[in-house]
């Protein structure tokens, strides 16, 4: 057991480390010295991390940063903190992300998919490993292509999609063997050897083992013959061959105690116990029972002193984290109610023309009906034989002004709450502030929400004012030749805090080649449109992906996420145009009026909107635009 001050003492360590040299080439050093000390002594790797990533960041160096926490959360992983390793990772792949380093941006990603893999979040690991995948042949690099074939191949085999599994685990086999790359061979023989057996093909599963074993052998991989010789095992045993399977079991045992692998030691043990039993071998049955409670009480207890110490790690580490935010958080304090002020000033602009833009609408829309009217009573005095058709026609104007008042109802309905509740809500906030009635936390607290509430809020004029300019007549759109990636790109950049706040992560899978002409910034206005509602409805962890391809003439671009799915009922009223709003997973609030918006502009490109949801299982917004409008 570790002392009581122990964690005091990592505190302590964590100011007292001396800077690496503050350079990026010395940061790179300790990054890679230190991952190779994590197998003998963890602690001190995450320690000599921790002070990497701070010199990366007081250098300006993102790269290191990003690689000292890919490796922080291989050593979290490696002690049983997978959840704090995927925020690790996540926090990574965000630096990356801005970074010319595909194959970190790679690296990262396997990581994230290795860790949900390991987590059986099968779904998400699928997602996460196809898009390291898609990196690494940007990359070309070839032996990381066998290894993530390698992963693939095996969450397959654990989903038993036998058949995706079986064709990955040959891809890597192949493909190893044209390189001449020893550790992918023995990788890919024994995870086909494993697969083949999951099918009863004892024979393919044999002499994909036993090659596996010849490359064990000329490497001198110690733990890489425990895990074959278990396998062959395992192998034997299915077949009742109990002869084989005690050899096969002695060998592994025996391979398994030279490098100290107890978690292959109690395999071996408890697959003794079992054909010990069949065998009817009691004594030896019993024996090795008491070596398995021997060995997890060892295990247990190394867990133990692992957890106790990375956890007391971790705390240090949070409490300094805590020390450096508060310090950020007064700095920025002093600057945020100027930025509020102008805020609200730019909103009171908005909301003023928003609301004069609707009423130079009505009254158009009025005097034009006046006028249709005066015409059809000229006409019904001129020709009494007319009457009839004028008749109808001053019904169908009438039924217009009707649709159109009720439209614009909704529409002050929204300014008047949906816009005036928030500067209501800021004036009060600030009244609190200004008069030294809340806490310091709480006004940070309070802050915050008003800069939520300000972006959502901005985003609602943005889509009112849209949604004006669209019913105005004569309006023309600007339709521009534009790279489809660049946009996609350009929409989720605006949507990484709301992201990142229920840690979804956005995927971009649009390839460079695609071109449409359209009017950029209406199409700007949908995309956000859709993405912000699928980061909406989507719950902490989850994917918002968007990808795109030519049918034809046509561009079929796709926001797919995987949210809690919509009713048939809810369905019907979108695909109605009706006004439907409901509040997200974290009870975000909206108008209703997003997807109203969307078809609107869709239809100026001669394009259209169709949606894919049930409930549970996410929804697919599936847009149909011209390439060439």
């Amino acid at each position: 057991m570790l002392p009581p001050r122990f964690g005091l003492f990592i505190f302590s360590l964590m100011f007292w480390l001396p800077s690496f040299c503050g350079t990026p080439s010395s940061v790179d050093s300790v990054n890679e010295a230190s991952f190779k000390l994590k197998v003998s002594n963890p602690t001190k790797a995450f320690l000599q991390l921790l002070q990497a990533a701070d010199d990366s960041r007081k250098m300006g160096y993102p790269k290191g940063e990003a690689t000292s926490l890919l490796y922080q959360g291989g050593i979290l992983v490696q002690n049983g903190f997978e959840r704090k390793a995927l925020a690790v990772f996540y926090n990574a792949l965000e630096i990356s992300k801005h970074l010319p380093d595909t194959l970190l941006t790679a690296r990262i990603l396997r990581q994230i998919g290795l860790t949900e893999f390991q987590a059986r979040n099968f779904a998400l690991a699928d997602s996460v490993l196809h898009n390291a995948l898609r990196l690494y042949l940007a990359v070309n690099n070839q032996e990381e292509l066998v290894n993530i074939y390698n992963t693939l191949g095996s969450l397959y085999t654990e989903e038993k999609q036998f058949a995706k599994a079986e064709t990955y685990l040959l891809k890597a086999l192949d493909l190893a063997n044209t390189l001449l790359y020893n550790y992918g061979i023995k990788k890919s023989l024994q995870n086909l050897g494993i697969y083949y057996a999951s099918q009863s093909q004892f024979d393919k599963a044999g002499a994909a083992l036993r090659g596996a074993m010849q490359y064990n052998l000329r490497q001198n991989d110690s733990y890489g013959l425990a895990q074959t010789y278990l396998s062959l095992a395992s192998l034997a045993y299915r077949q009742q061959n109990f002869a084989t399977t005690d050899s096969m079991l002695v060998a592994g045992e025996r391979w398994a105690r030279a490098v100290g692998a107890q978690q292959l030691l109690l395999e071996v043990f408890k697959l003794q116990v079992k054909a010990a039993e069949a065998q009817q071998r009691n004594i030896v049955a019993s024996s090795k029972k008491d070596s398995i409670i021997h060995y997890q009480q060892a295990i247990r207890e190394q867990e133990n002193s692992y957890i106790e110490a990375f956890t007391q790690l971790i705390k240090s580490q949070e409490e300094a984290s805590k020390i450096v935010a508060q310090e950020a958080k007064i700095a920025k304090q002093s600057n945020q109610n100027k930025q509020l002020w102008l805020a609200i000033i730019s909103l009171l602009f908005l909301v003023a023309l928003a609301i004069g833009m609707v009423y130079y609408k009505n009254y158009r829309k009025e005097f034009k009906v006046n006028k249709i009217q005066a015409e059809l009573n000229e006409k019904l005095e001129r020709s009494v034989e007319q009457t009839t058709h004028l008749y109808a026609q001053l019904q169908i104007a009438n039924q217009q002004l009707t649709k159109d008042n009720i439209l614009n109802k909704k529409l002050l309905s929204i300014i008047s709450h949906d816009l005036r509740h928030p500067l209501v809500n800021t004036k009060s906030v600030l009244d609190l502030i200004n008069l030294n009635l809340v806490s310091e936390t709480e006004q940070q607290e309070l802050l915050e929400q008003l800069e939520g509430q300000y972006v959502t809020t901005l985003s609602l004029i943005d889509n009112l004012l849209y949604w004006i300019r669209n019913q105005m007549a004569g309006e023309e759109i600007a339709k521009v030749n534009f790279v489809l990636n660049d946009l996609v790109q350009e929409v989720l950049e605006a949507h990484k805090v709301a992201a990142a706040q229920k840690t979804v992560l956005l995927i971009n899978q649009v390839s460079v080649q695609i071109q449409v002409t359209a009017d950029y910034e209406m199409m700007k206005i949908v995309l956000r449109n859709l993405v912000s509602n699928a980061i909406k409805f989507t719950p902490k962890h989850g994917t918002v992906l968007l990808s795109a391809d030519i049918e034809g003439n046509q561009a079929i671009i796709k926001v797919i996420d995987t949210g809690v799915g919509m009713s048939s009922t809810v369905l019907a009223k979108i695909e109605d145009k009706q006004y439907y709003s409901g509040k997200g997973t974290a009870n975000e609030k909206g108008s209703g009026f997003g997807l109203i918006l969307v078809r609107d502009l869709l239809e100026k490109h001669q394009g259209d909107l169709r949606i894919q949801s049930s409930p549970g299982r996410g929804s697919t917004f599936i847009i149909s635009l011209p390439v060439l409008a």
